[in-house]
């Protein structure tokens, strides 16, 4: 695979995999096995990404420590097919196998409003999972601002302002941000024995995540703060989704376990899926990308 397929690949799927690593809860969460696992990030309309996988018991807590290990050859599911077709009939789009567990196509024209339904069967195993979800449309006229706060002990704070007009009450949002270093660097585990190893899946995308809730009508207004190089460009999504995938990312954050939807799928989290775990989820996003050596 090429270096530049790899980057389009990461730059355009900005939060399938990965969540914000919070403080961990006290609890244990059961695993099961041999139950298909997906995740799915449409980024503009045309480029949609699936993962597919199974939940394996021994690895769901994985961590900065256990990153290197090696993944099971059996977790990925490397001879799929994998299809998306619009609900009440339509031809089946089949997406192209990217690399062991990846399934991608970049020449789809998805419309919002639309439903769609994803069926991945793995065919050595003869297990089959399906699931289907609304495209979501993109956030109306979404305006994201970064300005500088402050530098601590060398790390440079800014404060990433996002202002998305014409919502209504109880509009549901998620934001994303990754930077080049961090793709660069996945791109070099990538250039690496990919599909085996388990620091490029659990660095593949960035597991800083935040989710936003409308309070009343009209303009959503939120600030965060985010650390970033001043040397480094800083690249934001932003995509409106619907309940189900907001309580999914709620759950999902709140497990403290730095996990992924080939990792490992803790069993009592929201899923649309049948027959497995994860969740289907169709979004147009905003994204923008700034040069943080120009932001003051």
């Amino acid at each position: 695979m090429k270096i530049n397929k790899i980057i389009f690949l990461l730059l355009t799927s900005a939060s399938l995999f990965s969540c914000r690593k919070p403080k961990p809860l006290d609890i244990a969460i059961p695993q099961r096995k041999d139950e298909i696992v997906l995740s799915s990030m449409l980024t503009d309309g045309n480029t949609l990404l699936v993962a597919a996988g199974y939940s394996v018991e021994a690895i769901s807590n994985i961590n900065e420590e256990t990153a290197n290990t090696t993944v099971p050859k059996n977790m990925l599911i490397d001879s799929g097919l994998v299809t998306l077709t619009p609900a009440g009939g339509g031809e089946a789009i089949t997406l192209t196998k990217v690399s062991a567990g990846m399934y991608g196509s970049r020449n789809m024209a998805l419309q919002p409003g639309q439903r769609y339904t994803l069926r991945v069967t793995d065919l050595r195993k003869g297990l089959q999972a399906t699931a289907t979800t609304t495209l979501m449309p993109q956030p109306s006229a979404c305006m994201v601002a970064p300005a500088y706060q402050s530098t601590t002990a060398g790390d440079t704070l800014y404060k990433l302002q996002i202002d998305i007009p014409d919502t209504y009450r109880g509009a549901q949002y998620f934001v994303s941000y990754t930077t080049s270093r961090q793709l660069r660097q996945n791109v070099k585990l990538f250039s690496q024995t990919a599909s085996q190893n388990l620091s490029a899946l659990t660095n593949f995308e960035p597991k800083q995540i935040e989710l936003l809730q409308s309070d009343n009508d009209g303009q959503l207004s939120r600030s965060i703060s985010v650390r970033v190089s001043p040397r480094d460009t800083l690249i934001v999504q932003v995509a409106r989704i619907d309940d189900g995938y907001y309580k999914y990312l709620q759950a999902y954050k709140r497990t403290g376990y730095l996990i992924n939807q080939l990792t490992g799928e803790p069993i009592n989290l929201p899923t649309n899926i049948e027959k497995g775990h994860g969740y289907f989820s169709l979004a147009k996003p905003y994204r923008f990308v700034f040069d943080m050596q120009k932001v003051k």
